[in-house]
């Protein structure tokens, strides 16, 4: 990953971009079929065509407050998407993708 910070007084912002592999140890799918006022629910214990490992990648803004100096607060969202489809040999390519936020409290040891 490579990261870009810039600070303005107690404020600072920082620019987040990489790529990662994720590797898959194990798929599961399951989805609620509805027909009227019933629904049923489907699973299944093994999806073909999943490959072992795929490639994402990342993009982010954090902002940091410092409170003291070696103490501050962080807010961080990020997304993430993949590159590449984590199956193949299928007719429909599944690219799974997650937005996050994280919050949290810094301290510089």
């Amino acid at each position: 990953a490579f990261k870009y910070n810039r600070t303005f007084g107690r404020l600072s912002a920082n620019l987040l971009a990489g790529l990662s592999a994720n590797i898959l140890s194990q798929g599961k799918i399951s989805t609620v079929v509805k027909s009227g006022s019933e629904s049923e629910l489907e699973r299944t214990g093994e999806i073909h065509g999943l490959k072992p490992v795929y490639i994402n990648a990342l993009a982010g803004i954090g902002f940091d407050y410092t409170i003291f100096k070696n103490l501050s607060l962080t807010f961080s969202p990020t997304i993430n998407f993949a590159i590449d489809p984590i199956n193949k040999n299928v007719p429909v390519r599944s690219y799974p993708g997650t937005v996050d936020f994280q919050f949290g409290v810094k301290r510089k040891f």
